[in-house]
């Protein structure tokens, strides 16, 4: 069993798909990571995973949206595609959430001006 733990933002909106009768939630989540190289220069390096959610999402689909900060738990499944562009071997992770947390945005929002 390969289980996968992240930490990232959503991509885009989710949405409620389909398939053979069966509702999933589908979304993709962003997992960055900033390093300085051997000449100190900033380096940044973005993963994608592509997450599928059981059912309709039981109202949690209208906080799903892009930008939102989540930690997302679950099985994980590497594939592999061929890259329609430039014809060249892709990989992938494809996970089926089985907990999914609301962490924030990249950058909160307010309308108080108070400081904290």
């Amino acid at each position: 069993m390969f289980k996968v733990e992240i930490i990232g933002n959503i991509g885009q909106d989710a949405k409620v798909v389909d398939y053979n009768g069966n509702k999933f939630v589908s979304f993709s989540v962003a997992h960055s990571e900033k390093w300085k190289d051997n000449q100190g220069v900033e380096r940044e390096e973005t993963t994608w995973f592509g997450c599928t959610l059981n059912g309709d999402g039981g109202g949690l689909l209208q906080y799903l949206k892009a930008g939102k900060q989540v930690f997302v738990r679950g099985n994980g499944k590497l594939r592999t595609y061929q890259d329609n562009n430039n014809h060249v071997t892709r990989a992938t992770c494809d996970v089926r959430v089985s907990e999914i947390q609301l962490c924030g945005t990249k950058k909160e929002e307010t309308n108080d001006d108070r400081p904290f």
